[in-house]
């Protein structure tokens, strides 16, 4: 990454090096400049899985073989961090928008709602991959997306409807609609043709677009993936001592300052022919001995 002058800009270490990403999204994922860039300047590795090509949106306006719904359990490896870009399909094939009421596991290509759909995809994930930090993008602006459809709905709607469902599983939102800064009016300079941030229609990204995208996404996508690291500043023993018999055990606990987390401690054994250690929750560990040794 450079500065204005040309200027290396010198990178601290990333949360997200030498981690999977899962690039849920459409052609703007697929095709677009954005992608490729995030992973060079972060040392992601993207997965695939037929989840983001072509026309894809979450709803099944344009029918089941266009909804990634249809193409999640072809997802191929598992991610440490998935991001959601999708809605400007459903807003180009006038997917209905629903309510935050609607009900996930009802959504078929006859009866649905982009909000169903997309809540249905959301739990679908949660199920395959657990507690995955997932960060939902909303729509990047587009040529004509102030304008409504035939149903009614601007890109807006869409770009709302995505943070209402946030708010609603307590996602992080990164909002390209609103704060992307590629606002409508420079993304084909007012229409003149000279397409400043996107490829000659208004809505794919080009890689001066993708120069103002990337260090906001990357920024969002630090701030998802991050977890609290806290230093062991002691390790007191709660009974027993250092010494094992064989089939002899012993407790010992990490105490943390400041305290939490400790659920998350691995403990290991650099022998487990000699000893064994076993993790439990709060920071507790049981060492069983196994045969003479250290």
């Amino acid at each position: 990454m450079y500065d204005i002058y040309g200027n290396k800009i010198p990178q601290s270490a990333s949360h997200l090096q030498g981690k999977k990403w899962l690039a849920i999204g459409d052609s703007i994922t697929v095709g677009g400049n954005y992608l490729p860039q995030v992973a060079a300047l972060t040392g992601l590795t993207v997965i695939s899985g037929g989840h983001a090509a072509g026309g894809r949106q979450a709803g099944y306006a344009a029918g089941a073989a266009n909804s990634v719904l249809t193409y999640l359990d072809d997802i191929v490896g598992t991610p440490d961090i998935i991001t959601i870009a999708l809605g400007t399909n459903d807003y180009g094939n006038k997917c209905p928008i629903g309510s935050i009421s609607d009900d996930p596991n009802a959504q078929t290509e006859e009866s649905f709602s982009f909000i169903g759909c997309y809540k249905a995809m959301i739990e679908k994930l949660y199920a395959k991959f657990g507690l995955v930090p997932t960060l939902l993008m909303t729509p990047f602006q587009r040529n004509g997306g102030a304008s409504t459809n035939s149903a009614g709905l601007a890109l807006g709607d869409y770009a709302e409807a995505i943070k209402e469902v946030g708010r609603y599983y307590s996602y992080p939102i990164f909002d390209n609609y609103a704060e992307g800064g590629l606002p409508v009016g420079t993304l084909t300079d007012t229409g003149s043709g000279d397409y400043r941030y996107t490829k000659n229609d208004g809505l794919h990204i080009n890689a001066q677009g993708s120069a103002v995208i990337v260090p906001k996404l990357i920024h969002a996508m630090e701030l998802c993936a991050q977890r609290v690291v806290l230093p062991c500043t002691a390790l007191s023993l709660s009974g027993g001592t250092w010494t094992v018999a064989e089939n002899g055990s012993l407790t010992v606990h990490a105490a943390f300052e400041p305290g939490g987390c400790t659920d998350e401690l691995t403990w290991q054994s650099a022998d487990e022919n000699i000893a064994i250690a076993i993790g439990r929750p709060n920071g507790w560990c049981d060492i069983t001995g196994v045969s003479a040794g250290e």
